[in-house]
């Protein structure tokens, strides 16, 4: 997740990593290593199977592009959730409490609440420090536009780093 200096401000300096704390960390430590390490692993894995098995995708059944998307959604999602578990877990053993990065986005009911979901923090930065400077939605249709595209490339740049 991506830490903001004010949510962290105050246990910077006075932080006590309680007996409570440790044991929740790394029990969800834990889970988002095993969630990484069987998981995201074990759906990796069966999309590179399908995938490497059906080089001609033009010409693969509709159940094994399926299956590979579905296993590959898993896989990111997995993935980035884990690291944010891990990341949650290891801050509050010694004393820091980071909010929650990730809030079942596949349940959501729209794109719009997927997106309120999936890596809540990375949005939160991009919306204040891109998307609102550059004047939001409060700005002509195509501002607007623009604005969207903005944030849209630079979360896509983020990919590449």
């Amino acid at each position: 997740p991506i830490i903001r200096y004010s949510d962290v401000n105050e246990e910077i300096n006075n932080r006590k990593a309680t007996q409570e704390d440790i044991s929740r960390g790394i029990t969800r430590f834990s889970c988002g290593l095993a969630k990484k390490a069987f998981l995201a692993n074990g759906c990796a894995t069966i999309v590179s199977q399908l995938v490497e098995n059906n080089t001609d995708l033009a010409h693969a059944s509709s159940m094994t592009i399926l299956l590979s998307a579905v296993c590959y959604m898993l896989e990111i999602y997995l993935d980035f959730s884990a690291y944010s578990d891990m990341a949650i877990g290891m801050g509050l053993m010694i004393g820091f409490h980071y909010r929650e990065n990730f809030n079942y986005p596949y349940v959501s009911d729209s794109v719009t609440d997927f997106w309120r979901r999936w890596h809540i923090s990375l949005s939160s930065f991009f919306r204040d420090y891109v998307y609102i400077p550059l004047g939001g939605n409060r700005v002509s249709v195509p501002g607007h536009i623009l604005n969207l595209f903005a944030v849209w490339f630079f979360i896509i740049q983020t990919d590449k780093l």
